[in-house]
């Protein structure tokens, strides 16, 4: 707890008070005259307020990066990747240390003295900067450990090239001139023999070309999809039809879109895409961090 000095402007008696009664009106012990207890120096108010930020900043990094190690830790059941994630839960748990110790010294930091302040400051800026230096080492050990791990797991590379797909197959929909009818059927006909139809008014190639007109999807085989229309039946696969249409087609793995001899070379540019953006977020959340304790007097 932080006290407030200062004297009585009547008789001149030292008083000594708790910070938190700064602005009430008491009477002076020694003259009993009125007076008013002054705020607290703002050398140690201001230091509190930083002292949060940089904290705050701090620990913004390190959720940060938990949260990227959780998707990681998510997909890391493979035993291949058993010595990655034991490196990468050794980091972690240095770093969950790193932040318990700045979070306690702030907590713990009681301002008394003025000629203390900037030697304080000084150790919350070092602390701040290696925490984020840690931060920034734990990412990098996580992007090689996650690099390894799709390296050698086909259902890694597919889980990610899989999702990426579904994701731009939703985007795909609202381009389609016209969204597909469900309808009803007799029991064992329609698609699949599932007593459902699926009637596109226009169904859309891959370049956005029309390939027919009230075309009813009547099966689906891996990537082949048969199309029954007014004048005939046609079969199409998955890549010659436009991704809006392959998104309301049921049960359809989105990794069929991209060739087996391709999803390997994907899957390890999607996941170096996903680095950069990592690796920017942590560049900006140095540079806020820098620029907080610039601010400091």
């Amino acid at each position: 707890m932080a006290f407030i000095n200062f004297d009585c402007p009547e008789c001149g008696h030292n008083l000594e008070v708790d910070e938190r009664g700064a602005g009430f009106i008491v009477k002076c012990p020694e003259c009993n005259e009125p007076i008013q207890i002054p705020d607290m120096p703002s050398e140690t108010s201001g230091f509190r307020r930083h002292a949060r930020t940089i904290a705050a900043v701090a620990v913004i990094v390190l959720l940060a990066a938990a949260a990227a190690w959780g998707a990681y830790a998510s997909r890391a059941a493979n035993a291949r990747a058993a010595a990655a994630e034991a490196e990468a839960a050794d980091l972690r748990d240095r770093l969950d240390d790193a932040s318990e110790q700045l979070e306690l010294r702030l907590a713990a930091q009681q301002i008394q003295q003025k000629d203390k302040t900037q030697d304080r400051i000084d150790a919350v800026e070092d602390r701040a900067r290696a925490i984020l230096d840690l931060a920034t080492t734990y990412l990098r050990a996580l992007d090689d450990a996650e690099n390894r791990l799709i390296e050698n797991s086909k259902r890694d590379q597919e889980a990610i090239v899989r999702a990426d797909v579904r994701e731009r197959l939703e985007e795909a929909k609202a381009a389609l001139p016209a969204a597909p009818e469900f309808g009803d059927a007799e029991a064992g006909r329609g698609l699949q023999n599932s007593g459902r139809t699926l009637l596109f008014p226009a169904l859309v190639g891959a370049k956005g070309q029309t390939l027919r007109e009230n075309a009813e999807i009547t099966g689906i085989d891996g990537d082949q999809v048969s199309v029954r229309f007014g004048g005939g039946t046609a079969t199409y696969r998955l890549s010659e039809l436009h991704p809006g249409i392959v998104a309301y087609l049921p049960a359809v793995d989105p990794v069929l879109l991209v060739p087996p001899v391709q999803r390997k070379a994907e899957a390890i540019r999607l996941h170096q895409l996903e680095a950069a953006r990592r690796a920017d977020e942590l560049a900006t959340a140095a540079h806020d961090l820098d620029m907080t304790l610039q601010d400091i007097p």
